[in-house]
């Protein structure tokens, strides 16, 4: 009988590898046509309209045209997202994610906010990106989208009593010890951290909040967050993140992540 268990688990195992193989490379076949999409098919579209229609064609058509670019290039975004989410959760599932770098892809940072924006808890804080628009860093989709949701999180817990309060990313490439990084600045206009707790935020188990009454691990109190966070940009990529604050004035987190090299490899770390 354990013998018949360990064949049938085998053939399981073996059935998973394969059949995440083949999802991983119909997921690459995504890539080209979301390419054309948001770059090249986009920009040549856009070319064609200011110069041979626009203020050409009937008001209608025209805006029919225009709407149906911009819905080209939106959904291409889309198809980028999903299959960089996807390819992470087939290595996960092949057993192949770990912590080197065939976890990382360049990954479009506007997608990667929009997806946090949409899973995050921010009630009435208006959330701003400042972000080029061609700005594309190296990382894990997945990890860094939980960690801009912590962030967004925690910028919308301390304005909790000032609703309407603007959460704002900036984000461009810049460099570090002569490397090339991305370079992201992440604020809030909450009341600040007192100097004596801004080593203290990255601490595991601490925290200023109530301790929860719930067993999921996930929840605010537990002092994990920013913990999490500080692992994965600097254990995890390779980067670094510091916090800046002012009390009265607000909080802003800075980081920076390493980007690929010209051979197509991640920067070493610092």
């Amino acid at each position: 009988e354990s013998r018949l268990k360990a064949e049938s688990e085998a053939r399981l195992a073996t059935y998973g590898k394969s059949t995440v193989h083949e999802s991983k490379n119909a997921m690459a076949g995504l890539y080209d046509p979301a390419r054309f999409m948001t770059t090249y098919g986009y920009e040549d579209f856009k070319k064609i309209y200011q110069r041979f229609l626009q203020g050409k064609l009937p008001s209608g058509a025209e805006k029919k045209f225009v709407e149906l670019v911009e819905t080209m290039k939106q959904k291409g975004e889309l198809i980028y997202t999903k299959a960089d989410e996807l390819l992470i959760i087939a290595k996960t599932g092949e057993g192949t994610l770990s912590s080197d770098e065939t976890e990382f892809a360049t990954f479009n940072l506007k997608m990667v906010w929009d997806a946090a924006k949409a899973e995050a808890k921010t009630g009435q804080c208006k959330l701003v990106r400042h972000v080029p628009e061609h700005f594309f860093p190296h990382g894990n989709v997945i990890l860094i989208k939980r960690v801009l949701i912590n962030l967004m999180n925690n910028a919308a817990e301390a304005m909790k009593y000032a609703p309407g309060g603007e959460i704002v990313l900036r984000a461009r490439y810049g460099e570090i010890d002569g490397k090339k990084v991305a370079l992201f600045e992440f604020s809030d206009h909450g009341p600040g951290i007192p100097s004596e707790d801004l080593e203290k935020i990255w601490e595991f188990g601490w925290s200023t909040k109530p301790k929860p009454q719930s067993s999921d691990i996930e929840a605010s109190g537990r002092g994990q967050g920013l913990w999490r966070v500080k692992d994965t940009i600097e254990n995890i990529h390779g980067g670094k993140i510091w916090v800046e604050s002012e009390l009265g004035r607000g909080t802003t987190f800075k980081l920076w992540l390493p980007l690929k090299d010209e051979g197509g490899t991640q920067t070493d770390k610092q």
